[in-house]
């Protein structure tokens, strides 16, 4: 069930808005008759916010996909590519006494 009360009548009924809320129902604040703001337990806010978060970063991962397209990205071609790390030690440092 969906609650929507006015600004001005929530100063004066918050702690039962607030316990509605915590209680799952949704808790809608009215400004001149139009929605501004939802009241939510954190966790329920935390959870949404932690979805928005990963869907803007594969929103961003998406955006190099065609730059990585037609590439073999799996690990043992990755690790092919890289150097010995005992090679690249003896470039850096000379060689081990």
């Amino acid at each position: 069930m969906t609650i929507n009360v006015n600004i001005g009548e929530a100063k004066t009924r918050l702690s039962e808005l607030v316990s509605r809320a915590l209680e799952g129902e949704e808790v809608i604040l009215q400004k001149a008759g139009r929605p501004v703001l939802k009241l939510m337990p954190l966790v329920q806010a935390g959870r949404l916010e932690a979805e928005r978060v990963a869907a803007l970063r594969t929103a961003g991962v998406g955006a190099f996909q065609a730059a990585f397209s037609g590439q073999d990205l799996s690990l043992e071609a990755l690790k092919a590519d890289r150097d010995d790390p005992l090679a690249r030690f003896r470039r850096k440092f000379g060689p081990a006494a």
